[in-house]
């Protein structure tokens, strides 16, 4: 996951990677996009939207945040998307041995303003202990709070574990709370020059982020089903001297699906294609011509060789 070797040495300077961990839907690309200042990795209202672990680097002077956005940590059961599930796991928990400092983050509301951990809060806690990291827990979301003395009792119980230097209040919808954050990352990061060029803020080839964008436009114009059984693969990306040429497939798992996605005489991909091909010239600063063809690929998501077969790598 890390460069072979630091860029430029620098004097008194920091460095390092913090691995953003959680539940579904707490926040973490948010809060990446929200400390990096662009929009790195896709965000929705849909669970699991984050597939493969992401990297967003954060530029202050005297140090510098890479910060690795990982999928969902959340139980798996055998029956439809089971080897996608266990994939975005595996990512997530990867993750979290590869790093400096490890940040778990919570919905600040808790279960009903307690500490009560569900299974899959106890999963990514037990994440954060064999880990062994220097950690930190940031209880995202209290933009959403209308009484906030009650927090203090989800914090208090965080607190209690004993795992984390600091709980952190923060929101990473209305950036309250973020200077502090990136005061303590500041402080924990060991020494040592910068990984990543000063214009680099991220390690992703941009036929990746243009395939997520795609992914993302598919998410929010389908049904709750449709969404987690989508995968999507840019065949050819040529760039040309007034415009970024991108053919794409948006790949189901069933013929039902399919029709779902193009929708009535083919609107709903159209509709997809308009926004995907304005959220890629927005990334990319120059115009584009986005065609997008969907395929039935059946079960993908059930198999190690359909997810290779999406372009999705298997651990």
């Amino acid at each position: 996951m890390r460069p072979a070797e630091h860029t430029d040495p620098g004097n008194d300077f920091h460095s390092g990677f913090v691995a953003l961990l959680g539940r579904p839907n707490v926040g973490k690309s948010t809060l990446l996009n929200a400390l990096v200042g662009e929009e790195v990795a896709i965000t929705t209202a849909m669970p699991q939207t984050t597939r493969l672990r992401m990297m967003g680097v954060v530029h202050r002077p005297g140090y510098q945040v890479v910060l690795v956005d990982t999928p969902g940590i959340h139980r798996t059961s055998s029956g439809d998307g089971q080897a996608l599930n266990r994939q975005m796991n595996t990512e997530a928990l990867a993750a979290a041995g590869d790093v400096d400092i490890v940040a778990m983050m919570i919905e600040a509301g808790g279960r009903g303003f307690t500490c009560q951990y569900t299974g899959e809060d106890e999963m990514v806690l037990e994440t954060v202990r064999r880990a062994g990291k220097p950690a930190l827990c940031l209880a995202n979301k209290i933009d959403l709070l209308a009484d906030r003395q009650r927090l203090d009792r989800v914090l208090q119980g965080y607190r209690e574990t004993g795992l984390f230097r600091r709980v952190l209040p923060i929101s990473a919808l209305s950036g309250e709370g973020l200077p502090r954050l990136l005061v303590e990352l500041a402080e924990m990061l060991p020494a040592g020059p910068p990984y990543f060029p000063a214009e680099t803020i991220t390690d992703q080839p941009e036929r990746l982020l243009a395939a997520e964008r795609v992914r993302q436009q598919v998410i929010l114009h389908t049904s709750q089903e449709i969404p987690f059984a989508t995968a999507v693969v840019v065949e050819s990306f040529q760039e040309k001297p007034d415009i970024t040429v991108i053919q794409a497939v948006i790949y189901t798992e069933r013929q039902s699906q399919k029709g779902i996605v193009i929708g009535r005489g083919g609107r709903r991909l159209k509709t997809i294609g308009t926004a995907a091909r304005r959220a890629i010239e927005k990334m990319l600063g120059r115009r584009v011509y986005l065609d997008l063809r969907v395929k039935v690929k059946s079960d993908w998501t059930r198999t190690a060789g359909g997810l290779r077969s999406v372009g999705l790598e298997t651990r």
